[in-house]
This record gives structure tokens, C-alpha cells and sequence, in this order.
């Protein structure tokens, strides 16, 4: 079994990559092929928006001491909101309060649906 830094790291990659898809996929352009394609799956976009968050949550509820998973919440609220307003100047793209709270309440679904599995192990 790998040591605790090396479990560490890897569920940080793990983060970092999440947080990059949501990053990236909140600042493209409306029309851009990837979001026409991600439009054509016909998937709510609440939906998707309290799913991304939902998994950068979890994530972090897994592994990260108390005092730092406090800052990565924060953190991916702080994001998500700033995401929502960095839309408004992404050409066809439009931030919404609903979309916000929509990964707030992700946020909070991560983080419980984490919680059973955290109190079996020690972060």
C-alpha cells in the first residue's frame, strides 16, 4: 500500500485535473465545438454544474486534514463564483446566480457523501 504523501499527491493531481476540466469548460466560448457537443447530451445544466462541484468536494473530503480542506471549500466556492462572473465576458456565455448555487449545493453533496468514507480513514 502506498505511503500516505504518495496517496496524498496523487488524490491532489486528481484535484488539480477536476479543477482544470471545470475551469476550462466554464471559460469557453458558447459556440466552441466541446460545449455544442456537451449541449447535445441534452444534460440540465444545474445538473452539470452541482456534478463538477459535487466531485471537487468529494475530492478533498477524502484526504485533507480539517484546517485544509476548510481552505479547499472555500476555495472552490470562491472559484465557482468568480467563474460565474468571468462568464459574462466569454463571448455566448452568460453567468447566473442559479448556476452558483447550484455548486453550492454540490459543494455540500461532495462533502457529505465523503464524509462515511473519510471517517474510515485518516487524513
Amino acid at each position: 500500500m502506498p505511503s500516505q504523501p504518495v496517496q496524498l499527491v496523487f488524490w491532489r493531481i486528481v484535484w488539480t485535473s477536476l479543477l482544470l476540466v471545470v475551469v476550462t469548460g466554464s471559460l469557453l466560448p458558447g459556440d466552441s465545438s466541446i460545449m455544442e457537443k456537451l449541449d447535445s447530451l441534452a444534460v440540465n445544466d444545474k445538473l452539470e454544474h452541482f456534478l463538477a462541484y459535487t466531485g471537487l468536494a468529494f475530492v478533498p473530503t477524502l484526504h485533507e486534514t480539517p484546517g485544509k480542506l476548510r481552505v479547499f471549500l472555500a476555495l472552490i466556492a470562491t472559484v465557482g463564483a468568480l467563474l460565474e462572473i468571468g462568464q459574462r465576458f466569454v463571448p455566448s456565455r452568460t453567468g447566473d446566480v442559479y448556476d452558483a448555487l447550484a455548486d453550492g449545493v454540490g459543494i455540500l453533496a461532495g462533502f457529505l457523501l465523503a464524509l462515511p468514507i473519510r471517517a474510515t480513514t485518516r487524513p
